[in-house]
């Protein structure tokens, strides 16, 4: 499977006054293209399936209300795989990145959305409608660096976090 998508939209500022939007002023306008694919391969007792997403945001803000350094960007890739067996027993491999261009919005020392991170997961299902998992997230780079990315000493894997999960479905 492979698709693609697209928005495009202008995001008026509200008038102080009567709290409605204004026509005919600066606007916050978003365009984002965006690809995806799917494989998977799917034959008892296994099944393999990887997907793959890519989107490009373009942000024009007239108006300087959120981005003060003109036109930004922000980049997202996400890569996942995951396999399972005998539809019980799986595990699968995330990878996750972010970048964009660099705006004081953003809380780090290097003012960059720049986000690396992985996450493995293992999990369980006993039953059609039951999962248990445990997943951990772990960063090699939050918001522009691996150490210390805010100034005040905190790492990126400062951010590791690990989940024991159950979920059902009715």
């Amino acid at each position: 499977m492979v698709g693609a998508f697209g928005f495009d939209a202008k995001v008026l500022q509200n008038d102080p006054a009567t709290g409605l939007p204004e026509i005919g002023v600066a606007a916050v306008h978003y365009q984002d293209v965006g690809f995806d694919a799917q494989y998977q391969y799917l034959l008892s007792p296994h099944a393999i399936t990887a997907t793959l997403r890519s989107v490009q945001e373009k942000i024009n803000d007239d108006a300087s209300v959120l981005y003060t350094n003109g036109p930004a960007t922000l980049n997202t890739l996400t890569a996942k795989a995951s396999y399972v067996y005998r539809a019980t027993y799986g595990g699968s491999l995330t990878y996750h990145n972010v970048t964009g261009s660099a705006d004081p919005f953003y809380a780090s020392a290097a003012e960059v959305p720049d986000t690396e991170r992985w996450v493995p997961e293992m999990f369980w299902i006993p039953s059609q409608n039951i999962r248990v998992g445990l997943q951990f997230n772990m960063y090699t780079k939050y918001m522009g660096a691996a150490n210390n990315y805010d100034g005040n000493g905190r790492n990126a894997s400062d951010n590791d976090t690990t989940y024991l999960y159950f979920w059902t479905a009715f």
